[in-house]
């Protein structure tokens, strides 16, 4: 599965941006391509899943993902190659925010915890959204986000 950047509208691919001195950069950063995942879902269906746990994007807005899966074949691999496109689809519109704007970490889904027991390379979060009546933040740097880096916090403290 390969992932690129879309517009809101999905009608323009927005993975390289352009700057001012005509050298082109990735917006979208991160491994955009996935292997499958085959496991249990968190109601223990099997499935077949692709994971992106490292996406980031440059510039904040509002955007779509377009996922496209093929089928690689080694022995179809050749320098001027065609693989062809099984399917593809589009993400619904989100949002990527500025440093400021960003309303806190959501805690992962059900589906997530469920794929990272199985050994899927996903980091599981616990979330730490501003409230809404406090969109400043509370001050508290005790909430890391990371369940994974729980251990992580104490290595970062001054001393």
């Amino acid at each position: 599965m390969h992932c690129t950047l879309w517009s809101e509208d999905g009608t323009t691919d927005e993975t390289a941006l352009t700057g001012a001195d005509k050298r082109i950069t990735r917006r979208l950063m991160g491994t955009l391509v996935s292997s499958p995942f085959v496991g249990l879902d968190e109601d223990g269906n099997e499935g077949c899943f692709f994971c992106f746990p490292d996406l980031s994007c440059r510039t904040h807005g509002k955007y779509r993902l377009r996922f496209v899966l093929m089928r690689l074949e080694p022995s179809d691999l050749q320098p001027e190659g065609y693989t062809p496109v099984i399917t593809q689809c589009m993400s619904d519109v989100f949002t990527v925010y500025t440093a400021k704007e960003f309303p806190g970490m959501r805690a992962s889904t059900y589906l997530t915890k469920a794929l990272k027991r199985q050994g899927c390379a996903i980091s599981v979060k616990k979330g730490n959204e501003k409230p809404v009546e406090q969109a400043g933040g509370s001050g508290k740097d005790d909430e890391s986000g990371n369940e994974d880096a729980a251990t992580d916090t104490k290595r970062r403290r001054k001393t």
